[in-house]
């Protein structure tokens, strides 16, 4: 980010700074929090089982306060952190500033506060006076705009009678008490539902999604944070429900006489397998505080997006859209590894080669992929676009609710994305850019890569409503699903468009890339192709390594037409 020098603060106003005073207030704000931090562990040692009516409003309340808490704890570690940070660059602003006065009055000159230079006896020392002072300007003002972004807890601004405290209990046997809470507005688009839920304290947010966390998950345009909490609470309850209903049919199949298929057995565990490879997913400690963003039971198998760090504050996205057979019990687990090794590199490049904004990848299973069992079904399978035109319409509603909670919930700008889009995902993706460009619309979107496609749906790329350098095809050997060509034409042949890589080379940063080898090896950590997918979600397409099909031709591919001659 630049400023122009007449925007930034004056020499004045950074040596009348107290980086002193900003440390202080940092203090406080982490003592508070490591008190509302003793309060919650002291809360999760209270005994559970609580049985009754009243046990049941007891869960409640405690699983309200709970997220009240941690809500509170996270901000106040925010507000920390950015106050810590904020009181180091202001630190490194005055030292940047000191030097410049004193290589100023070594000159026999004196730097003014509005910034201007008096008195040298050497005029070659100007240049680098003012140089220096203006870039102590600068990195006030960076200093200062990081602490303006940090999220302020709410309920530090709001009025007293903005969330309604409970009412006065006169005695047993009365109604639980009831904190007057909104109720979310219904058939609102994702930028007026963000707008609505921005303006309440953050506390009524907090209530609002333990209470009502069916309402909140189904609710487009609402914070990362709330979405996470809020599915969260029904993976639980899910799972709670499914091993019940999975005993309760077990328990009935050894007395009756119906096959097993019939009772609905072998639903029942496919349901407890998505389960719990959710949350096997959510609970890795690997460093990253990954979300639930999507959590979808209504259908034969669990819907489910998983990012892999904070989406309210990611720099980028990268989202991986998978293909046929894909289900969370099957493939979550080793998607979100690859999604997670791969979001890593993209953070490093661009720490090294970009703007150091970091990306966050997402494992989008957000559409009911076509399984083996139905392919002979006209709707539902492989073979046809009605999954992959229904998956188009779900990813263009989870992108704009991505973008609508950041841009009216916390002021930050849309997020680029790019897709990695992967076999038979190659059409959801394609599905969705080609019904965008239709109606003229816009989409976050600024990179797409086809990876292994069998066809986006598209018979040339204009129709995809993005630039030929923001589209990308990556055809692996020995993966023979390109070849098919299915759906439209085949990417791989499009003119104009970037073919990536997947043979092995060496990268940018010195390291090996290995050879991806079949359908499945794109994502592989250490590969070309991997490389590559880092490099576009980066920002950095000009890192990824391209290819001339002319001059390799692969074992299961064909020669391009234009090379035919």
């Amino acid at each position: 980010m630049t400023h122009a020098p007449d925007s930034l603060p004056s020499v004045g106003q950074l040596r009348g700074a107290n980086p002193a005073q900003v440390r202080a207030a940092a203090s406080a704000a982490r003592s508070v929090q490591r008190q509302v931090e003793a309060q919650l562990r002291a809360l999760a040692r209270m005994p559970g089982g609580w049985e009754g009516p009243a046990g049941v409003e007891a869960t409640a309340r405690h699983a309200e306060v709970v997220l009240v808490g941690e809500v509170l704890e996270a901000a106040l570690g925010d507000l920390a952190t950015a106050l810590e940070g904020a009181a180091d660059g202001v630190d490194g602003a005055r030292r940047l500033l000191a030097h410049a006065e004193l290589t100023c009055g070594r000159a026999g000159g004196h730097l003014t506060d509005v910034g201007g230079v008096v008195g040298l006896l050497d005029p070659a020392v100007e240049p680098v006076v003012r140089a220096s002072a203006l870039e102590a300007r600068r990195r006030y003002a960076v200093a200062a705009l990081g602490l303006r972004r940090v999220q302020v807890p709410r309920w530090m601004m709001a009025s007293p009678g903005s969330l309604t405290a409970p009412p006065t209990g006169s005695g047993l046997g009365e109604a639980p008490m009831q904190t007057s809470l909104p109720t979310i507005p219904q058939h609102l688009d994702p930028q007026a539902m963000a707008s609505w839920f921005a303006e309440l304290p953050v506390t009524a947010q907090a209530v609002l999604v333990a209470r009502q966390p069916d309402t909140v998950a189904a609710a487009e345009g609402l914070p990362a944070w709330a979405h996470d909490a809020a599915n969260r609470l029904r993976l639980d309850r899910a799972i709670r429900d499914a091993d019940l209903a999975l005993q309760a049919a077990t328990t009935a199949a050894l007395s009756s006489p119906t096959p097993i298929d019939d009772l609905g057995l072998g639903a029942l565990r496919d349901r407890v397998a998505d389960l719990r490879a959710i949350a096997d997913v959510l609970d890795r400690q690997d460093g990253h505080d990954r979300q639930l963003l999507a959590f979808d039971l209504s259908g034969r198998r669990v819907l489910v997006a998983i990012s892999t760090g904070d989406i309210d504050r990611a720099g980028r996205l990268a989202v991986f859209v998978p293909g046929f057979t894909v289900t969370p019990a099957t493939h979550l687990r080793g998607y979100d590894t690859r999604v997670t090794a791969g979001s890593d590199l993209a953070s490093s490049i661009d720490r090294s080669w970009g703007t150091g904004e970091g990306v966050v990848g997402i494992t989008w299973l957000g559409y009911a992929a076509p399984q083996i069992d139905e392919v002979l079904d006209r709707s539902r399978s492989v073979a046809s676009r009605l999954p992959a035109e229904e998956g188009g319409q779900h990813l263009r509603a989870f992108l704009d609710g991505l973008a609508a909670s950041r841009e009216r919930s916390i002021g930050a700008s849309t997020p680029d994305v790019s897709i990695w889009a992967h076999s038979y995902g190659s059409l959801v993706a394609g599905s969705m850019l080609a019904a965008a460009a239709q109606r003229h619309e816009s989409t976050p979107v600024r990179a797409v890569v086809a990876l292994g496609s069998p066809g986006m749906g598209v018979s040339i790329p204009a129709q995809l409503g993005l630039r030929l350098d923001q589209i990308f095809v990556a055809e692996a050997e020995l993966d023979p699903i390109p070849e098919l060509g299915v759906f439209s034409s085949d990417p791989g042949h499009w003119a104009g468009v970037t073919q990536l890589e997947t043979e092995a080379r060496p990268l940018p940063d010195g390291s090996p890339g290995a050879a991806g080898r079949g359908h499945e090896s794109y994502l592989t950590p250490g590969s070309t192709s991997a490389w590559n997918l880092a490099a576009i979600a980066a920002g950095r397409p000009d890192l990824a390594l391209t290819r001339w099909r002319c001059d390799e031709p692969r074992v299961l591919r064909l020669r391009d037409p234009a090379c035919r001659a």
